[in-house]
C-alpha cells in the first residue's frame, strides 16, 4: 500500500482524511465550515442538491470514489447507492477543486 507523509512526519494511507489537505489547519477549517453549513442549510436542500454537496464533500476529503469498494445495491438502503453515485460523479476533480466547489455552492445556498 502506498503511504504519504504529513507535514509532521506521520504516515498516511491514500485514503486517510488528512492526505488530501495541505495542513491540519486547512482540514479543520474545511470540516468546521462543512459542519456549519450542514447544520444551517442541509434540510432546506433538495435531494439532488444534497447529493451534489455530498459528492463534492467526499471527493474533497477522501479523493476519488474508485479507490473504495462500491456498495452492492440494497433495496432497503437505496440511498447508499445514490450517495456513491454522487461521489463517483465528482471523480476527476482534485480534492482541492472539490472543496472549492463545495464552499462556493454552500455560500450560494447560505445567501439564498
Amino acid at each position: 500500500m502506498n503511504t504519504l507523509t504529513s507535514n509532521n512526519g506521520e504516515f498516511l494511507s491514500p485514503r486517510s482524511p488528512m492526505s488530501h489537505f495541505d495542513s491540519a489547519e486547512e482540514r479543520t477549517e474545511f470540516l468546521a465550515f462543512a459542519e456549519m453549513f450542514r447544520r444551517q442549510k442541509d434540510q432546506s436542500l433538495s435531494n439532488d442538491e444534497r447529493l451534489k454537496m455530498y459528492g463534492l464533500y467526499k471527493q474533497g476529503t477522501e479523493g476519488s470514489a474508485g479507490l473504495g469498494t462500491r456498495p452492492a445495491f440494497d433495496l432497503l438502503k437505496p440511498a447508499r447507492t445514490h450517495m456513491w453515485d454522487a461521489w463517483e460523479r465528482e471523480t476527476g476533480l482534485t480534492p482541492r477543486e472539490a472543496r472549492r466547489q463545495y464552499m462556493e455552492l454552500a455560500v450560494q445556498h447560505l445567501r439564498a
